[in-house]
């Protein structure tokens, strides 16, 4: 029995020094990546079996502009990972389609954003939110109305996003569709006194296009 005790404890021990190993390793690769070392990142990244790092490996690719590997990499991510953190696997079927769209690919790209909400229906309403902008985006790049994909964001009641789309969504939604994804932000954004001055920005903007 104290032998087994013995043996138990080795173990533990061993597990907890290898993923202390793998945080420092993780670390140092990050170092490299924010220093915009993406050769060396890509190398650190890929000795790690981590999900987080396989998809860092994708990151390091995709900012090296090697899109191609990239798109592997994060593939990769979800297929050698299936069990991994569902927002990691998120991201990384999210930038398969963002890697598209960089290779002049948004049809393809459309697919793989829309695998994101119906793969990953439990993943954070920043990152689903996320992915339906991109649906968007795809359909304007193919010279189609993205219009109700870009008003379906307002439905993941993400603030952050929501305030980004007042911005950026116009040029690519025709005006009934915008005017309409207004009134949802209307609705949706809390009436806080920090957002005071952003919802009568907006309700200026629904005058102007009413």
């Amino acid at each position: 029995m104290r032998q087994e005790i013995v043996v138990m404890l080795v173990l533990a021990i061993a597990v907890s020094v290898s993923f202390a190993d793998a945080v420092d390793d993780h670390r140092a690769a990050r170092a490299l990546f924010r220093a915009k070392e993406y050769a060396a990142a890509e190398a650190a990244f890929a000795e790690i079996a981590t999900a987080k790092s396989q998809l860092y490996v994708g990151h390091s690719l995709y900012r090296h502009r090697k899109y191609a590997e990239a798109l592997t990499a994060f593939s990769n991510t979800i297929t050698n990972y299936p069990d991994g953190p569902v927002n990691i696997l998120c991201v990384a079927q999210t930038f398969m389609g963002v890697t598209l769209l960089a290779q002049g690919k948004p049809a393809e790209a459309q697919v793989e954003f829309a695998k994101v909400l119906t793969d990953y229906p439990t993943a954070s309403p920043v990152r689903l939110a996320s992915a339906q902008r991109y649906i968007g985006l795809s359909l304007a790049q193919q010279g189609l109305d993205g219009s109700a994909a870009f008003l379906a964001v307002a439905d993941y009641g993400n603030t952050k996003g929501l305030r980004a789309g007042v911005v950026t969504f116009a040029p690519y939604m025709t005006t009934e569709s915008f005017v309409a994804y207004l009134y949802k932000v209307l609705q949706i954004v809390p009436a806080i006194e920090a957002n005071a001055d952003f919802l009568g920005r907006v309700r200026s903007q629904i005058n102007v296009l009413e």
